[in-house]
């Protein structure tokens, strides 16, 4: 609610408590009759400059969202995979409840993120998994059983939320609930996981949305750029509040060399 101030959205939540300490202090002093004009500028202003800076990670940013709304607004988890998990190789997943009887025959190829894992034990001893993935579209449970879940459970890392995954789905009636159950096999991850700073990518990313940024942060963005010159792409996607986006690539002068301080400096558009 507060990104029409052009503060991060860390600093706000780190300056919480002192706000309202301040705001409890000028209502006080207001009561007492000694409440000066300046005063309550004076004590908000401090709260926000004792805050942290750089901005919260854009997953963190994301998973909030979701928490608190039950929706993305700024982004969304998958937007480095679109072109992969959009792909018409793959079953939507919100498509899931209307397939008829006929339409779920036969193993469906499935992607999406890893968005919960849960590892239990049957009543035999042998080890399971319950995963949640989510597409563009909506989420699922899957099971993760037998030789499905040892081949999984073997790859380093694959089981671990956040990862982009596909596999082999298949579909069945769930006669308690009335909706679909899916079976997962051959669970495999596709691309490299999350990050988008700070690893091997072969260009710098920004993204600037249309509800949140305007010609101002262009300008700081250019400068920041220009202070860390080298050989790596700048790419700035732009984002309204419908969710459409288009990204266009910076020319050469504006390339980088990555780094954690340029990360913390352009952490407001990540």
């Amino acid at each position: 609610a507060f990104d029409w101030m052009h503060v991060c959205r860390a600093q706000i939540f780190e300056s919480i408590e002192q706000c309202i300490n301040g705001a409890s202090s000028v209502h006080k002093d207001a009561e007492a009759g000694q409440m000066a004009l300046f005063d309550m500028t004076e004590t908000t202003s401090a709260a926000v400059e004792s805050a942290i800076l750089q901005e919260w990670p854009k997953d963190k940013r994301l998973d909030e969202e979701k928490f608190l709304t039950g929706a993305y607004f700024t982004g969304n988890p998958l937007d480095s995979m679109r072109g992969i998990i959009d792909s018409p190789k793959y079953l939507p997943i919100g498509t899931l409840p209307d397939l008829t009887a006929e339409e779920i025959r036969g193993a469906k190829d499935m992607a999406g993120m890893l968005r919960a894992v849960n590892i239990k034990v049957s009543k035999s001893g042998q080890k399971f998994a319950i995963i949640t993935v989510e597409d563009f579209t909506g989420s699922t449970e899957a099971l993760l059983w037998g030789d499905s879940y040892t081949k999984a459970a073997e790859q380093e890392d694959l089981l671990t939320a956040g990862n982009f995954v596909q596999f082999r789905g298949r579909i069945s009636e769930d006669e308690k609930t009335g909706g679909k159950k899916v079976s997962a096999n051959g669970l495999e991850q596709i691309g490299s996981g999350t990050k988008r700073r700070g690893g091997k990518s072969k260009h710098y990313e920004i993204t600037l949305n249309t509800a949140r940024h305007n010609a101002g942060d262009l300008e700081l963005i250019k400068k920041v750029l220009q202070k860390y010159p080298g050989k790596t792409p700048v790419h700035i996607t732009f984002r309204n509040s419908l969710g459409n986006r288009a990204s266009i690539e910076l020319g050469s002068r504006f390339c980088v060399a990555p780094s954690p301080r340029l990360d913390e400096e352009l952490s407001l558009y990540s």
